[in-house]
């Protein structure tokens, strides 16, 4: 059940992260007629199966959590509990909120941007943030709105790395990573700042127990590896990449783009699933 636990929530943060930051990345990233047209990416498309998968997995973890709570199995919940976690806990609010706002755009395949934006906020609610000061509750849904905007950058930039068929294409990855600097600069900042702010809310400066701690450490070296990453695509890849372009020759600089961002969003999913299971454990316990 532990291991289930972890896998819904890495899902979901992961979910709903692409969906919110698909909508972001449509609105910063790309002209108007490219987010309309969805010859870009098939927006209407993904948003839907994003928020259905966030309504099917949001279902799957109050089982979980029902489960866990009432010493039950998965299949046969205790109505009890179901209706205490629901109606009972600020927790319950949050999910009943979310499940609202992913039907919504489940069913108009639009909004994803402000109703992707509450449905990833309120996974603040199932974590540490909510057991302490509104300070910290802040901090951890500015974190996740911050992650939420690089995730869904990282699945649309390596999205549009892998399609290009001709010239224009190309031109228009260049002008997404370019203009991804500056976005990008900021959710770093946010990430660091509110991070800094949430591990002093949960531990109070103290030392956290060793399995919560090592995660904990894991997850700022992974972050490390994407600031590295970043910043090799920023300062070398993208102008070599522009420079084969104009020589008319982009293939192998577009390999080297294409394997960067791979790995980057390889960590990403690395640091999400680190999350997952940290939300899981008592900081100061041993395991």
């Amino acid at each position: 059940m532990e291991a289930l636990a972890i896998s819904v929530r890495f899902l979901l943060y992961l979910d709903l992260m692409a969906l919110f930051g698909l909508g972001a990345f449509a609105l910063h990233a790309l002209r108007r007629d490219e987010r309309v047209s969805g010859a870009v990416l098939p927006f209407k498309a993904l948003f839907r199966l994003t928020a259905g998968l966030g309504l099917g997995l949001s279902l799957l973890g109050l089982g979980v959590l029902a489960a866990g709570l009432g010493g039950t199995s998965l299949l046969a919940p205790d109505r009890e509990v179901l209706g205490a976690v629901l109606f009972g806990m600020s927790g319950g609010t949050a999910w009943l909120v979310r499940v609202a706002v992913l039907a919504m755009v489940l069913l108009l395949g639009r909004g994803a941007l402000p109703a992707g934006g509450v449905a990833l906020a309120s996974l603040a609610w199932g974590g540490h943030g909510a057991a302490g000061s509104w300070l910290q509750l802040g901090a951890d849904i500015a974190h996740l709105l911050a992650a939420g905007i690089w995730i869904g950058a990282l699945i649309a930039m390596v999205w549009l790395a892998w399609r290009p068929r001709e010239a224009a294409d190309l031109w228009r990855l260049h002008r997404v990573l370019r203009g991804f600097s500056g976005i990008g600069t900021a959710v770093v900042g946010v990430l660091i700042v509110t991070g800094i702010v949430n591990l002093i809310g949960v531990t109070g400066g103290a030392f956290p127990g060793v399995l919560y701690g090592m995660l904990i450490l894991a997850k700022v070296a992974l972050f490390g590896l994407m600031l590295g990453l970043a910043a090799a695509n920023r300062w070398r890849l993208v102008p070599g990449f522009e420079r084969a372009m104009a020589e008319g020759d982009a293939g192998r600089a577009l390999g080297r783009l294409r394997a960067s961002l791979a790995v980057e969003a390889g960590i990403g999913a690395s640091i999400l699933l680190i999350v997952g299971w940290v939300g899981t454990l008592d900081p100061f316990g041993l395991g």
